[in-house]
Formats: C-alpha cells, sequence, structure tokens
C-alpha cells in the first residue's frame, strides 16, 4: 500500500499543479489589459481574442482592437486551407464578415499621424 501512494504522488502532484496554473490563467484572463499583443492560434484563442475586440468597442477604443483583427483574419485564413470541407467553408464565411469588421473599423476611425 505505502508503495503505491508512493508511485501515486509525483503524478498526482503533478496534475494538480497544472490544474491551478490552468485556473488561474483563465481567472485572470478578464482581467488583463485588452491591448496588450495576443496571437490566436486556435478556436479558444479565437473566442477569446473576440471577446476583447467586444470589450475595447464597448469602451470606445477601436485602435487596438485592429491587431486583434488582422490576427483573425491571419489564423482564418491558414484554418481555410486543412480540415473537413464543412468548417473550411464555415471559416471562410468568417474570413469575410471579419474582413468586412476591418474595413468598416477603418473606415470609421481615422489613420495614426505621426510626426
Amino acid at each position: 500500500m505505502r508503495t503505491l501512494l508512493f508511485a501515486a504522488s509525483p503524478p498526482a502532484s503533478i496534475a494538480l499543479i497544472l490544474g491551478a496554473v490552468v485556473a488561474w490563467d483563465r481567472l485572470r484572463e478578464p482581467h488583463r489589459d485588452p491591448s496588450r499583443p495576443f496571437a490566436v492560434v486556435d478556436p479558444r484563442t479565437h473566442r477569446d481574442a473576440q471577446r476583447r475586440i467586444t470589450r475595447l468597442l464597448a469602451a470606445g477604443d477601436p485602435t487596438p482592437a485592429r491587431p486583434l483583427i488582422h490576427a483573425i483574419c491571419t489564423w482564418l485564413r491558414d484554418e481555410i486551407h486543412t480540415g473537413p470541407s464543412r468548417r473550411r467553408v464555415r471559416r471562410a464565411r468568417e474570413l469575410e464578415q471579419w474582413q468586412l469588421r476591418l474595413q468598416d473599423l477603418a473606415a470609421e476611425t481615422p489613420p495614426v499621424r505621426e510626426g
């Protein structure tokens, strides 16, 4: 019995630590600075980017939303070429919608002048 406990304790402690790290990360997400750089690499980060864009636009600050929309469009362009045809068609539709949203956002906000 004692050998079983010694054998099970390292994997259990690793699982506990990883679970705590994941929970901490998910709980901190709503309180992070929405204008910081963000990479879209999978459906979960795609949903997180959509939430950030919604928060930025609701706050009336559309400028930091542009890089997020570009990241979503880049990821969707990559997703169009892989996977089942249903998903490719759905991603292509989403890409068109995000590109239109980006054009609308560019038309609403004037370009930033440097100098």
